[in-house]
């Protein structure tokens, strides 16, 4: 799954209207890589895992007095492969208001973890994470292949509580960021850098008018206060969502300002996930790739970086 996903996620706007479809089909084509990842990571999985009968998927049902489905409750119901049991048949959409979708589970309002309707401000956005709800057959939920779903419920569940530490511990990351603290002039690993970020921190540098300082320190980088502050305006004027993957993005590259390349250029995914991962691909050209250990390292960075992007690129369809 991780090694297809994110080329899911960029053409799923060729084909208007059939995005479930496409998704659907996308995703069944990747199963079947899902075990032979756990596996090669020495996790145990089975094909056959244990599975819920009927009656015990009622009796579950019946317990639920609330009249919305959280999505915490596949959380509270894992088992140890990773898997929850279905406790639903149908997904749908419905608009509550001008530019405003939210899904339904057996007709009962789905919310987030903090009971909190997720609302979703694009039908695409809202089609394509009801795809992933539709995607999980027979009686099992593999939350791993729902980063869309974990997105929109992190940025509305941390809006509510969290964006300001949110926007600091960003603001903070430049201290460190990746494309702002290089190893020693001179080195093969510092001509890289310089090769693919240094193009990369210009164009951010265009974006907040700022100009960031570069160092080889060990200790990273005290960035200017007007940097800080300028960043600082421009994260305030992002709405949830967006925060939501730019965090995303910011954490798998270790770098705010790679992240905010990525949302602003015309990046594919697997541009972005080979910065991510510019020192390591460094090291496999001279030593070798480790089987069973980059290329699963590969895989999971796709997932990490195409998730957030095809998000945006979803929350922006608005005629659809």
């Amino acid at each position: 799954h991780a090694n297809n996903y994110y080329k899911v996620g960029i053409p799923i706007f060729n084909v208007p209207g059939r995005t479930n479809a496409f998704t659907l089909q996308s995703f069944e084509q990747s199963r079947s890589l899902t075990p032979r990842v756990l596996q090669s990571i020495g996790q145990q999985f089975s094909t056959t895992t244990q599975r819920y009968s009927q009656d015990e998927i009622g009796k579950a049902e019946a317990q639920d007095s609330n009249p919305d489905y959280s999505t915490d409750a596949i959380s509270n119901s894992l088992r140890g492969d990773g898997t929850a049991p279905r406790f639903y048949k149908k997904v749908t959409i419905q608009e509550s208001a001008p530019g405003a979708f939210n899904l339904y589970l057996d007709d009962r309002l789905l919310t987030t973890p903090r009971k909190i309707p997720l609302t979703l401000p694009s039908k695409a956005l809202a089609m394509a994470i009801a795809a992933e709800w539709e995607w999980q057959l027979g009686q099992d939920i593999r939350p791993y292949t729902m980063p869309l779903l974990t997105l929109a419920t992190t940025a509305i569940d941390r809006e509510e509580t969290q964006r300001q530490l949110l926007i600091a511990q960003l603001i903070g990351y430049t201290s460190v960021d990746t494309t702002c603290c290089r190893e020693e002039e001179g080195s093969e690993v510092a001509q890289r850098q310089a090769e693919r970020l240094d193009p990369l921190l210009r164009r951010v540098e265009e974006i907040l008018d700022v100009k960031f300082k570069v160092k080889d320190n060990l200790f990273g980088v005290k960035q200017k206060r007007a940097t800080k502050e300028k960043l600082q305006a421009y994260l305030e004027r992002l709405n949830p969502f967006e925060l939501a993957c730019l965090d995303a993005l910011a954490v798998a590259g270790k770098s705010t300002v790679l992240a905010i390349a990525a949302v602003h250029g015309d990046m594919h995914p697997e541009e972005v996930m080979m910065l991510t991962r510019l020192e390591e691909e460094l090291q496999i050209e001279n030593w070798g790739l480790v089987e069973g250990g980059h290329d699963i390292d590969r895989a999971t960075a796709r997932v990490t970086v195409a998730a957030p992007l095809t998000f945006l690129q979803l929350l922006r369809v608005r005629n659809f």
